[in-house]
């Protein structure tokens, strides 16, 4: 699952229970994922150096640009060099 709330954009493996904030910037048709960290309230929100931690997430980067292809209120479509991901709202 995607989700977003101010500046943060959080991605989270429910099955496992981990959970990956990014900042993000979204500006005219362009979205730039960076600073990512597990989220981990407990103990500090670590900062991802291994770029397999992402693999899972359909990121192939730390800092990553996307296009943004499609955005409303029911759906967003998102394009980088190598991917086009896909997502719907619940």
């Amino acid at each position: 699952f995607w989700s977003i709330q101010g500046n943060i954009l959080e991605v989270s493996n429910v099955p496992v229970n981990e959970r990956i904030i990014f900042r993000y910037e979204h500006k005219n048709d362009s979205l730039l994922l960076r600073e990512p960290r597990i989220n981990n309230r407990r103990l500090s929100d670590t900062l991802i150096t291994d770029i397999r931690t992402l693999l899972p997430y359909g990121l192939t980067q730390l800092e990553e640009r996307f296009s943004v292809e499609v955005l409303s209120h029911s759906k967003m479509v998102i394009r980088s060099k190598k991917l086009e991901l896909r997502f719907k709202s619940f």
